[in-house]
This record gives structure tokens, C-alpha cells and sequence, in this order.
């Protein structure tokens, strides 16, 4: 008996005459979970929009804090000695904000599209800034073949001065020209990183299209014509071939509920199919990818079928569903359907006709020559279906 009470050492406290005592089956509980990580009870209500209360643990309210004051502050540097109570700890180092550039600081903030009164919008805010279909879009680009542009760049001077060049220029455009270009035109987009020789964007989709051309342009006016003088600055073999340096992206379409992880997925399979194009230097997006030469074209063209879709008589969002399916097929006889299809629903005669009936033959004409061309159609229909619907 002694040694079965050894080995039931709560059986006193848990029964009584062989009855389970549910009273002390369970302790009391510790307050409500933390609404924001759900693993620690909650010590503190934090008002949110439309004043209701989410609890927040004590962890979860340091690094509330820590965000808000990072999203607020332009150039910081390393503080060595800790910093005091001024500085800012994250990822194991100590930082210090400083009030405008120095030699040893860097580039912190990164553009935070904010409310009226100073709060960052949230995605669903966002989304519906979009024209159209009330969607966002996950933005990621990057440098292509940056191991080779190392490469290159150590060859030409084995003293790294000329990597170090290309690096500062890289960084500075990423963390620095494309948040001031943000800041300037395109501030519903929201950064979630940006610098080294990438970035990850999100905004409104159509916004988001629009500011890759501008980001591709841009690039190649900044960091793509500083690497090519700078690799014509030292000597190097005549006979070599010295590729330019491009920019590839991928950009997602996602509903704003959708958990942005799996949208930044998606962009990275997008810009890994860029990537793969011959000569890089391209955009995947809307089921289609083209190269930057043709951006323009690209989303003018959709922009353009959208117009149309609103108040050309004929040109009807199923019109151009039934165009994009043409598009999207290799029947033989699609050009001959296509050119079916906008004879007979669109016969006006006005200026807008005509300008509808110049681009569908011209289309017609590419959707038999031009493979790749037909891709490029086929995203122009989807970006004016999406910027009609709703």
C-alpha cells in the first residue's frame, strides 16, 4: 500500500472515497490570451480603429512599440556603446536616429502609405484605392545574374573598389531613389523591404503595374548606366562582352484577406519566370510575361480596351472575354474568329470605332505572326477585365 501511494502522489488531493474531485482537476484561469500572438494572457487593451480593444501581452507591446518608432524614423547609424535610453534595439545591435545624412548612417525609413491622422493604412485601405477590381499586388524585383555582375566587377579590379561602387549604387537606388520616387507619386504603395538588390512591394494593382515600368525605367537611367561607366572606367579585355545590368520583376494579384505570405510566394514563382526569359530583363504578371521594352505597350493597351469597355457601344466586358479566350488559344482559325468578333459587335463609325478596329487588327495580325505577342495581348485584355469589374 505504501508503495502504490508512492506512485500516486496527487491521489489525495484529486479523490476522495474513490470519487474524482473535479474541483481541482483544472487551475484558475490567467486572465484572456493576447489577441495578437495568442500564446501569453493578455495584460493590456490597445484601442485599435473603430475603438474596439485588442489585449496585447507584454512582448506583443514592446514590439508594437518598436515598430511604430522604426516606421518614424528617416537615417539611423550603429551605436557601439549601447546608445542609452535614445537609441533603438533590434536584431542584436543598438541604433540611434540621427536627424539627416552622415557619413556612418544609413537610410532607415521606407514609405508607409499613412491615414489623416499619421496611422499606416491597412491592406483592405489599400485594396480599395485599386481601380476597378478591388485587389492588391505583391511586387518583387531584383537584380538579375547579380552573382555574375560580382564576378565581373572583381575581375576588372581585383582591389574591390569597383564592387564597392556597384554596391553603394545599388543600395542607395533600393533604399533611397524608390522610396523618395514612392514618396513622391505612388504613395499608396506600402514597403515591406527595399535595398541591397531587391525589394518587396505591396499596393493597389493597377498602381503596382504602373510604378514596375517606372521602377524599370528609372533603374536603367540610375544603376544600369552607372555599372556601364564604371566598367568602362578600367581596362579590361577588348574582347569580352560585358552584358548590361538589368532588372527582372514578378507581381501577384491577391485579395487583401489573403495572408501575404502566400501572395510573396507567388511573386517569387513570378520573377523566377522572368528570369527565365531569354535575355531576363522582364515582367511576369497578369498569366503573361513580356519584356520592359514592352510595359508600356502593355498596360496602355489595357488601359485603353478599359476605356473602350466604358463607353464605346459593342466593346462589352464579354466581348473581351471572348477575345482573351481567342488569345489564349492556338486554334488556327482564331484570327479569323477575332476578326469576327470585333466586326460584328463593334460598327460604329465614329473615331473611337476606328481607333478600337486599328488596334484589333493590328492584334489580329500579331495573334498570327507573333507568339509572344499574343501573350502580351492576352495580359492587355486581362488588365482592362480587371479594371471593368465591380
Amino acid at each position: 500500500r505504501l508503495e502504490r501511494r508512492k506512485r500516486k502522489p496527487a491521489f489525495s488531493v484529486l479523490q476522495n472515497g474513490g470519487a474524482w474531485r473535479e474541483d481541482r482537476l483544472s487551475l484558475p484561469p490567467l486572465g484572456d490570451p493576447c489577441e495578437v500572438c495568442g500564446q501569453v494572457a493578455g495584460r493590456r487593451g490597445v484601442e485599435e480603429d473603430g475603438g474596439a480593444s485588442v489585449l496585447h501581452c507584454d512582448g506583443c507591446l514592446k514590439a508594437r512599440a518598436l515598430g511604430e518608432r522604426l516606421t518614424r524614423l528617416d537615417w539611423m547609424r550603429v551605436v557601439e556603446d549601447g546608445g542609452g535610453r535614445s537609441s533603438v534595439r533590434a536584431l542584436g545591435a543598438a541604433f540611434s536616429a540621427v536627424p539627416e545624412p552622415t557619413p556612418d548612417s544609413f537610410r532607415a525609413g521606407r514609405w508607409i502609405p499613412r491615414d489623416d491622422k499619421g496611422e499606416p493604412l491597412t491592406f483592405e485601405d489599400i485594396a480599395n484605392r485599386a481601380g476597378g477590381d478591388k485587389r492588391l499586388a505583391a511586387l518583387k524585383a531584383d537584380v538579375d545574374d547579380m552573382g555574375v555582375r560580382v564576378k565581373e566587377t572583381s575581375d576588372a579590379d581585383p582591389s574591390y573598389a569597383l564592387l564597392r561602387a556597384l554596391s553603394r549604387s545599388l543600395h542607395a537606388f533600393f533604399s533611397e531613389t524608390v522610396q523618395d520616387m514612392l514618396e513622391k507619386s505612388w504613395q499608396s504603395i506600402y514597403t515591406i523591404y527595399a535595398g541591397g538588390d531587391d525589394l518587396l512591394l505591396i499596393g493597389p494593382w493597377d498602381a503596382a503595374l504602373d510604378f514596375a515600368g517606372a521602377l524599370a525605367d528609372a533603374f536603367e537611367e540610375g544603376p544600369a548606366r552607372e555599372y556601364e561607366s564604371l566598367i568602362s572606367s578600367v581596362e579590361s579585355d577588348a574582347e569580352r562582352e560585358i552584358k548590361p545590368l538589368t532588372l527582372s520583376a514578378g507581381v501577384a494579384l491577391f485579395p487583401y484577406r489573403l495572408p501575404v505570405r502566400h501572395a510573396v510566394d507567388r511573386a517569387e514563382a513570378l520573377l523566377e519566370l522572368a528570369k527565365d526569359q531569354d535575355g531576363k530583363s522582364s515582367c511576369a504578371a497578369l498569366e503573361s510575361v513580356w519584356t520592359w521594352d514592352n510595359h508600356a505597350l502593355v498596360i496602355g493597351d489595357g488601359k485603353q480596351l478599359a476605356r473602350w469597355a466604358r463607353g464605346l457601344e459593342g466593346v462589352s466586358r464579354s466581348l473581351l472575354r471572348r477575345l482573351l479566350r481567342l488569345a489564349e488559344s492556338d486554334e488556327p482559325t482564331r484570327a479569323a474568329r477575332w476578326a469576327y468578333q470585333t466586326a460584328r459587335n463593334v460598327r460604329e463609325t465614329g473615331n473611337g470605332a476606328q481607333s478600337f478596329h486599328g488596334w484589333a487588327t493590328n492584334s489580329m495580325r500579331s495573334l498570327e505572326d507573333d507568339p509572344r505577342r499574343a501573350d502580351e495581348i492576352a495580359a492587355s485584355l486581362r488588365y482592362a477585365l480587371l479594371a471593368t469589374r465591380g
